[in-house]
């Protein structure tokens, strides 16, 4: 085969424009021919005219402008940018957690406020806390000795919210003997009431935390949005993907962090509604068969004064 140089004969001067592109091609071209260095005795064969076109193409080729080589040069360093960049990070809870900026701390604060407070819930908000069997018993058995005055005393020492009706409205009975018993009645359900109030306030902060979590949330997407605009406005003219992933991040993983807050909250404030309102419902049959109970013993007072005189 003939050497390189001989390539690089006068008849194939070599452009100065052309540079190393033209020599590159015409020698991939020319290791491809026979074994011969008579150049013009391989055209007169028959795959010359094949070897013209070869020619008629590397020529072209070497009119590529430098511009544009450089330019497609570029644009493999900006790709292989972009593949460097996005290539697997860290993907572990905290990773997640401190891409997620500044309202990651209070939506931490308030999912561990929540898990406390479902906990505290599931406690306070059951039967035993509103009565109990044994209190009830207490208090039949203290109704039929008329001893309300050991009553009040006992009620005093029970935590069921049934307790501190019972001790409000004998406390007054036994203070004011001669009360009608429509006073009695109405200072019971407003204790009741008082009682029922507390267990649903009690409930009303996890709807609190469902409303606030996602507007932290919310709050977390709109900074990282700007963040992600801020650095398109410091340069248009040369913005990849992996320069807006910070700003995308935080915005979508506060948004996400909100909601797994939120909507748990939301359920279990529908779930202790629901106990609340039952435990409502069981604490006003409580106080109304306590007041019949009164109302029967007052009238049988009322008739044994009447007898008397």
């Amino acid at each position: 085969m003939a050497s390189y140089d001989a390539v690089r004969s006068p008849r194939f001067p070599l452009s100065d424009k052309s540079g190393v592109h033209f020599e590159i091609v015409f020698w991939g071209v020319y290791a491809g021919m026979p074994k011969t260095t008579n150049l013009k005795k391989f055209m007169k064969r028959k795959n010359g005219f094949f070897l013209a076109v070869c020619l008629a193409a590397t020529l072209v080729a070497a009119t590529i402008p430098e511009a544009y080589a450089q330019s497609v040069t570029e644009a493999i360093k900006e790709v292989a940018a972009d593949a460097a960049a996005s290539k697997p990070q860290d993907q572990s809870l905290l990773a997640l957690i401190q891409k997620g900026g500044w309202c990651m701390v209070p939506l931490g604060a308030l999912s561990a406020f929540t898990v406390g407070y479902v906990f505290y819930c599931f406690l306070s908000l059951r039967r035993n806390a509103v009565v109990t069997s044994d209190f009830l018993s207490a208090i039949e058995a203290y109704l039929q000795k008329r001893d309300l005055l050991g009553l009040v005393a006992h009620s005093t020492k029970q935590p069921e919210s049934l307790a501190r009706i019972v001790q409000t409205t004998l406390q007054f009975a036994t203070r004011n003997p001669s009360a009608k018993f429509a006073l009695l009645k109405e200072i019971a359900e407003t204790e009741g009431s008082r009682q029922a109030s507390r267990m649903f306030q009690q409930v009303s902060y996890l709807y609190d935390i469902g409303v606030v979590a996602p507007m932290f949330g919310l709050a977390g997407t709109v900074t990282g949005m700007i963040t992600s605009f801020n650095v398109i406005g410091l340069d248009p003219s040369n913005i990849r993907p992996a320069m807006l992933a910070n700003g995308v991040a935080e915005a979508l993983i506060a948004t996400a962090a909100g909601l797994v807050i939120g909507i748990p909250a939301m359920v279990f404030y529908s779930f202790f509604k629901g106990r609340a309102q039952f435990l409502a419902a069981e604490l006003e049959a409580q106080s109304t068969s306590l007041l019949a109970h009164l109302e029967v013993q007052q009238d049988k007072q009322d008739n044994s004064n009447l007898l008397s005189k």
